[in-house]
């Protein structure tokens, strides 16, 4: 019986010494901007679909950057905006503009009398990517804004980490 009281002890002592341990959160997952797939590989004159992905974003309204490339490995043949699918929803205000090594793209929601920012995950854009000749290139994003409704950067745009994608072209 006195074996019996000591475990018994014990074992109330450890659930009450584990009931205090405060709880842990998990760790907030960071802003991304990235394309998908990270890597490919394509023919000389193959068209790749590249999607243009954000995840962990709150309150966003706008967004803008470039996508740099190599253009002797491959073209921009185009960008799309699937307002279907598109984060920001329906009534985008978009564009795009081709240079030579770079893709410069914005999009954003029309303003209204609501609250217009979106949080969460989704798809931006999609981009035509053409295999122009053979090599390797790095589709890389760069010089990105990620505004809210009263024009400032969204939180945690501090810890946006971008994702690239490389192209081989055969």
């Amino acid at each position: 019986m006195k074996k019996l009281y000591h475990i018994l002890t014990i074992f109330i002592v450890l659930l009450i010494a584990g009931c205090e341990k405060e709880a842990v959160e998990p760790e907030p997952e960071n802003l991304r901007l990235y394309l998908n797939p990270s890597s490919n590989n394509i023919a000389v004159g193959s068209l790749l679909e590249l999607a243009v992905s954000i995840e962990n974003v709150t309150e966003l309204f706008a967004v803008s950057f470039e996508v740099t490339f190599d253009s002797s490995v491959v073209q921009i043949d185009g960008v799309a905006f699937l307002e279907s699918s598109n984060i920001l929803g329906s009534d985008l205000l978009s564009f795009y503009q081709l240079e030579e090594n770079l893709i410069s793209i914005g999009l954003g929601k029309k303003q209204t009398s609501g609250n217009d920012e979106v949080s969460g995950d989704g798809s931006l854009a999609i981009l035509f990517v053409n295999g122009a000749g053979a090599g390797t290139t790095d589709l890389n994003i760069e010089n990105v804004q990620l505004i809210d409704e009263n024009g400032d950067l969204v939180p945690s745009f501090d810890e946006l980490e971008l994702g690239s994608s490389t192209v081989v072209v055969q």
